[in-house]
């Protein structure tokens, strides 16, 4: 079945399908962004027009200034160098982010109030929340995150999410350093594309800003981005070492966010294509130490509460996160609208029931949608462009709750005038720059017959494009796969400029034999 399959053919289909996905990334960030409404408490995207011409321009100069900029190349050629340079970007990124996080006076709220509450309490040998109706009870996806909170408040004092903050300002760091190491991998060492990588991860503003947010986001894709790393580098030289901080890497991440699952899938993929093709005992342990780590995580957060939880409690349904997708209330597309909680109460807490009503209300959306094919291809551009076509990411919407005075600077910031304004046009081109790069990246491998295993991040973008389609739509679940997206980024980059430094050398020998 599997003997005319092979990994450049697969990466090829992938590339195809991946291609697909950033033209219409591209296309739509090149006239429209999305963007908060100025008084932040709103946290739904409104989109607006932008000027095709600038955006052209911006590019154009963007190019070039690359172009500049990746002669410096030459001059960390030696490792040691480059590892210098990683040394002082993580304590540049450090000293941003600590000042984020003691400057900004962003509290918890919300969800992030809910685990960080909770986690004290559990502390303190509260487990009621645990019971039928409560909140934990009905996102038992939270007690991954509320178990870390609780170590935190042990080591550091009760309720004191400061200490999570510092773990988020570590992580930025260890991101650096992580991302750059794939980098290494992807790029054969080619010190060109690492300093296109640490100049994009330094100048990515909503990195620094969910510094600040008490919840797993940034933290959960740090682990990921150790896990890919081990997986790339245990496939180039295998060792055991790689395959447990693969698997722990990977189990912490799943445990902290469970949309982490999708990015699992991803990895396995990997190796499954590698089995298929080769039988290859590598991919082998690689998959089994992906499942083992996220079994251990899962399975040790479960047994921690076995005997406090309540029986009969039951977790919201998957499926009513489907259908508030594909809610249209006030031309917000899939955004919450407290569908699930509402139902999942109507029906005493009765995941069963819930699924049932939910299914139906599914089947009549879909109605909807095969009577009117051209207002659901309306309505999944709108939900698309909701959340991947904002340049901030909301990371000033989801810090908006203020317990302590700001600095001038980020009080500018947040208020989207002066500095904050042009930060805004900046991620703005940013963005627009990244989804550009990773095309350009695409259509020059063509012809390429690279591992499959080098687009293991990409393959996992690509997957949460597809979930996002389907799920609650939040611009913040998909900051996660941006961060991702950085190191294609900075190999379309190079392949860029190094298509541009051709491009001039054939005009010079073209007007020399004229």
């Amino acid at each position: 079945m599997f003997k005319h399959l092979n990994e450049p053919k697969v990466g090829k289909i992938f590339r195809l399908l991946a291609f697909l996905m950033f033209f219409v990334l591209f296309g739509s960030s090149l006239v429209l962004t999305g963007e908060n409404s100025m008084g932040f408490s709103d946290e739904n995207i409104y989109l607006k027009r932008d000027s095709v011409l600038f955006n052209a321009a911006a590019l154009l100069g963007a190019g070039l200034f690359f172009s500049f900029f990746g002669k410096f190349a030459s001059f960390f050629r030696e490792k040691w160098k480059r590892n210098l340079l990683l040394a002082v970007c993580c304590a540049i990124a450090a000293g941003i982010s600590f000042y984020w996080v003691t400057n900004c006076g962003a509290g918890p709220v919300a969800d992030q109030a809910q685990v960080v509450a909770y986690a004290a309490d559990f502390n303190q040998g509260d487990f009621s929340d645990l019971q039928k109706g409560n909140y934990v009870a009905k996102y038992p996806q939270q007690l991954g995150l509320i178990t870390f909170l609780r170590l935190l408040f042990l080591l550091f004092g009760e309720e004191n999410y400061f200490a999570f903050q510092v773990f988020s300002i570590l992580c930025v760091c260890i991101l650096l350093i992580a991302g750059c190491m794939i980098v290494r991998e992807l790029s054969r060492g080619d010190a060109g594309t690492e300093l296109y990588y640490l100049f994009l991860s330094m100048t990515c503003f909503p990195m620094y800003a969910y510094t600040s947010f008490v919840y797993g986001d940034l933290v959960s894709v740090t682990f990921v981005f150790l896990a890919v790393w081990a997986l790339l580098s245990a496939f180039r030289k295998f060792r055991i070492w790689k395959l447990v901080g693969m698997g722990l890497s990977i189990g912490f991440a799943v445990m902290l966010r469970t949309n982490v699952l999708i990015v699992v899938i991803a990895m396995l993929i990997v190796v499954l294509v590698k089995l298929l093709v080769g039988r290859n005992r590598q991919a082998l342990a690689c998959g089994a130490a992906i499942l083992f780590g996220v079994f251990l995580f899962r399975s040790s957060v479960d047994a921690l509460y076995a005997d406090k939880r309540d029986k009969e409690a039951e977790s919201i349904p998957a499926i009513c996160y489907i259908v508030m997708g594909l809610n249209d209330d006030n031309s917000h597309p899939g955004w919450y609208n407290s569908y699930g909680v509402e139902l999942f109460e109507k029906n005493q807490f009765d995941a069963e029931a819930t699924s049932r009503q939910a299914f139906a209300d599914l089947c009549s959306y879909a109605g909807v949608f095969a009577h009117d094919p051209l207002y659901m291809a309306d309505f999944f551009a709108r939900k698309m462009n909701s959340q991947w076509n904002a340049p901030m990411y909301q990371g000033i919407a989801m810090n908006d709750y203020l317990v302590a005075e700001q600095s001038p600077l980020i009080a500018e910031i947040y208020s989207r005038e002066g500095f904050g304004a042009l930060l805004e046009e900046y991620m703005q081109l940013y963005q627009l720059l990244i989804y550009g790069s990773i095309l350009f990246l695409l259509f020059s491998r063509g012809k390429s017959d690279e591992g499959i295993e080098g687009y293991t991040l990409l393959i996992g973008v690509f997957g949460g494009f597809l979930f996002s389609l389907m799920w609650e739509a939040k611009t913040r679940y998909v900051f996660p796969y941006f961060l991702m997206m950085l190191p294609y980024a900075a190999l379309g980059l190079r392949a860029l400029t190094g298509w541009m430094k051709d491009f001039k050398l054939r005009l010079k020998r073209r007007r020399q034999e004229k």
